[in-house]
């Protein structure tokens, strides 16, 4: 394996706090068979003893209790899985890496195009498309904790799949997928629910509103008892018109409800949703004449709220975007593409349910000695309230290569590692406490394997 690691200083901003391992409520809500923290929709509160607390919990948390965290003789922190210093964070500053050799999660006829990675009961779920081959070409597959194969691979109940599929955690250890794909002749946004067993129930067309789907992967998130979807529509007119649509449904798919988002000006980025606890939130980016502007909506009840409109500093226009709850809000990264780098600005939801800003449109600094520009942006959140951000980077005389970027609790940078051992559009997701990233590997013409490998800090000696 070969890679080259460059780490960037940054101040770095946390919130102290940390939790507990002992069985906690979660989410759906039950107890997590002992797994405290091992899973998302753990906890609500900080506490204080050397566990972090989840970024992201489920509506039904309950917050733990706290306990004392005692500092290390030596309070630097190191690659370790503890808090050393006990400021809530572990393993916080250090560099991303590929860990161990990489495993095959798909080989054979195709390309594996569009692989996305979520935690699924105990283990992973890993959701692909191919491309090349005859319908159907939408494959899921059950990985165990340590990434390793569980079965044979499964195909979709649809026909054919366009977009995606795009994955979100479910009720019971299950995983929410969506797709475009093929139905009487049309491409209509598809949903479905993968069990633990891996068997998939609750396929449905989405929403009554008979809108095509297929210009950009769809997005879709659960709050509470319900799923919120959200995709494009270009079928109106020329590519840069798309609308955006948004519905709601029960976590099954069947329609209950749908919004018209954006219709005029042109969509310069697809629409992504986050939740936290019984909040939401969906962005979007648009361009009106020579102004690239991100809308961002609450989704706090039944309907989404007013539109909160984010303007990026002069000569700045906004690309591809990802979301991601915080402790405190949401985190929007966006790429810039008139030039490096990526934008950052942090959003929070009000008492009344608008959106407000915490942070205005910044811009953020990914470079190492090597200046590049970010591609396919993927947003991990990690226990503490910490991010790991991956995709590829266009680097100027080398080509793409693979990034990690770890990012604090406000989205500052802590380090920055480029790897060409990573291709193909990476997915990150966690089982239990360890980060695996799915990716695709160009092994022949109109063929791709897909591949999974563990990412973290490299470990101290012992």
């Amino acid at each position: 394996m070969r890679a080259t690691r460059w780490t960037v200083p940054w101040l770095l901003m946390v919130t102290a706090g940390c939790i507990d391992r002992r069985a906690a409520v979660d989410g759906d809500p039950q107890t997590d068979d002992a797994r405290a923290d091992a899973r998302p929709g753990a906890d609500f509160a900080p506490a204080a003893d050397g566990s972090p607390h989840d970024a992201a919990p489920g509506p039904d948390a309950q917050p733990d209790a706290a306990s004392p965290c005692v500092p290390a003789v030596d309070p630097t922190e190191g690659c370790n899985g503890a808090d050393d210093d006990c400021d809530g964070l572990i393993d916080e500053g250090l560099p991303w890496t590929l860990l161990d050799e990489p495993g095959v999660v798909w080989t054979g006829e195709g390309a594996a195009l569009s692989a996305h990675l979520s935690a699924h009961g105990d283990g992973l779920l890993a959701g692909f498309r191919l491309g090349f081959v005859e319908p159907p070409n939408g494959m899921r597959r059950l990985l165990d904790e340590t990434g390793a194969p569980v079965g044979e691979a499964a195909p979709f109940s649809a026909t054919y799949v366009s977009q995606g599929p795009t994955l979100s955690r479910g009720p019971e250890g299950s995983t929410l997928m969506a797709w475009c794909g093929a139905r009487g002749g049309e491409s209509r946004a598809i949903a479905a629910r993968i069990e633990r067993d891996g068997t998939e129930t609750g396929e449905a067309v989405r929403a009554p509103t008979d809108r095509s789907c297929g210009a950009a992967e769809p997005a879709q998130i659960r709050i509470g008892a319900r799923r919120w979807f959200a995709w494009t529509d270009n079928s109106t007119g020329p590519v840069p018109d798309h609308e955006v649509l948004l519905e709601r449904s029960d976590l099954d798919g069947r329609a209950q409800d749908w919004w018209q988002l954006h219709d005029t000006g042109d969509l310069t980025a697809a629409p992504r949703l986050a939740a936290r606890g019984d909040r939401g939130v969906v962005v979007y980016g648009v361009r009106e004449g020579q102004r690239w502007l991100v809308e961002a909506r609450p989704l706090d009840g039944d309907a989404p709220g007013d539109p909160l409109r984010l303007e990026p500093p002069e000569g700045v226009f906004f690309g591809g975007l990802t979301v991601a709850a915080t402790q405190d809000g949401w985190l929007v990264l966006a790429l810039d593409r008139a030039g490096v780098g990526a934008l950052r600005a942090r959003l929070r939801t009000e008492a009344d349910g608008r959106l407000s800003v915490i942070e205005p449109p910044t811009r953020v600094e990914l470079n190492g000695p090597t200046v590049f520009r970010p591609d396919a942006l993927n947003l991990l959140p990690l226990p503490g309230g910490r991010f790991l951000l991956s995709g590829m980077a266009n680097v100027p005389q080398v080509g793409s290569l693979g990034f990690f970027a770890g990012l604090d609790p406000d989205g500052g940078v802590e380090s920055v590692t480029l790897t060409d051992n990573l291709t193909w559009w990476p997915s990150a997701a966690r089982a239990g406490r360890e980060v695996r990233v799915l990716f695709g590997r160009p092994v022949a013409e109109q063929r791709v394997d897909l591949l999974i490998q563990r990412v973290g800090c490299v470990p101290e000696a012992p």
